[in-house]
């Protein structure tokens, strides 16, 4: 008796389990099947396309305007974790396409760790820890307000970009904490990430489409003074 109340007890655990996974994949599937819906609505609301990209390592979706595309979505790695699963990095990233041969760099701005106001030009080859590139030729520049100190700012030593620290801080004044950004313009593509977040909220994604328009308009401006 007691090895019969043994294995029913050993039954009943696996049925729980082969139930609980069951469940998780169901609410997953709808999970994933309601965001592809907002987000094939929210398209259709503003004239944009989307696509699905479905590969073994990497699983996204893409919303592509006039002259730059949105891709939201996830790498994962061959390396598993101790459970079992392999280690996924989730990601947003905006981008102008097509994408020019030659890039000249204009502006980086990003999230920035601590108090950005202190940062000065002899820090600058710091800022590659915060995935700024060729500093050459750039300079810290500060942004107003409260601003000061959740962004760093560096520009092109350039007359028409002068005024990019009020033009970022426009830009930027409603940014959420939430959404930790890295921009970088340059003369032949502009590219803005949201690190370590897969966008799917609406609000969100007007949020960085929005962001990204005007870094495009704000280059033509600055183009035609160069």
């Amino acid at each position: 008796m007691v090895f019969i109340s043994e294995f029913y007890l050993s039954l009943l655990i696996v049925l729980a389990a082969g139930m609980a996974a069951g469940l998780a994949l169901l609410l997953a599937a709808r999970r994933k099947k309601a965001i592809r819906v907002r987000i094939e609505e929210y398209c259709a609301g503003h004239g944009y396309r989307t696509e699905e990209i479905k590969q073994r390592l990497h699983r996204a979706t893409v919303i592509a305007g006039d002259g730059w595309r949105l891709t939201a979505g996830a790498r994962a790695s061959d390396v598993e974790t101790q459970s079992g699963s392999a280690y996924t990095v989730p990601y947003t990233q905006w981008e102008t396409v097509p994408v020019s041969e030659t890039n000249t760099p204009l502006l980086w701005a990003g999230t920035a760790p601590g108090n950005a106001a202190l940062l000065n030009n002899s820090l600058l080859p710091l800022l590659s820890l915060f995935g700024a590139a060729d500093m050459e030729g750039m300079r810290a520049v500060p942004l107003e307000g409260a601003l000061a100190s959740r962004f760093a700012l560096i520009a092109r030593e350039l007359p028409a970009l002068r005024s990019a620290g009020a033009e970022l801080s426009a830009m930027l004044g409603d940014w959420p904490a939430s959404m930790p950004l890295r921009i970088a313009l340059g003369t032949g593509s502009i590219r803005i990430e949201i690190q370590g977040k897969r966008v799917d909220q609406p609000r969100d994604l007007d949020r960085i489409i929005g962001l990204g328009t005007r870094c495009m308009a704000y280059r033509s401006s600055v183009q035609s003074d160069i």
